[in-house]
């Protein structure tokens, strides 16, 4: 019985030397993340807006999309830092959030910042004023048909089951 207790002594006391040495692992900070930001983070339909950021690859290609429905507004080449700049052209009949895309064409590398448009109304063809849009079937219709072919069924058994009875 004492030498289980002196092993179990020797485990803890190992166990709380291990805790207090045990340090992080002392890793860099990642440094070249791509980032962009816009001019009007509100803009209109049609408005045009300044996209820039930073951390794609020097002299490199910079791809900017607009998202949600993807519209490619621009390609600009980043300076010897990797900053990059555009003035682009927000796309005609879109409302609502949206996603400014920067992606450095070398690498993959992606950053994106938010645009909130106007609400859709009638008068940009893409809604009808902030409301759901009316898709799929009223299915009123369908499960009242649904009722009544079951009460009918229910009807005919009961009868088949009394002539039955009376056979």
């Amino acid at each position: 019985m004492k030498s289980v207790y002196r092993l179990l002594v020797l485990l803890v006391a190992l166990a709380a030397a291990g805790l207090g040495v045990a340090t992080t692992a002392g890793a860099a900070p990642y440094t070249n993340q791509m980032t962009v930001g816009v001019s009007n983070s509100s803009p209109s339909p049609g408005q045009s807006i300044t996209v820039s950021g930073t951390g794609a690859t020097p002299n490199g290609q910079v791809s900017i999309d607009f998202h949600s429905t993807v519209v490619h507004l621009a390609t600009v080449t980043a300076n010897v830092d990797g900053a990059y700049t555009a003035t682009v052209t927000i796309p005609t009949g879109q409302c609502g959030a949206h996603t400014i895309v920067a992606t450095d064409v070398t690498t993959g590398n992606t950053a994106s910042t938010a645009v909130t448009l106007p609400a859709c109304t009638a008068s940009t063809g893409t809604g009808t004023g902030g409301g759901l849009s009316a898709t799929g079937v009223a299915v009123a219709g369908i499960g009242a048909v649904g009722v009544a072919l079951l009460l009918g069924g229910g009807l005919m058994l009961l009868l088949g089951r009394r002539r039955r009875a009376n056979v």
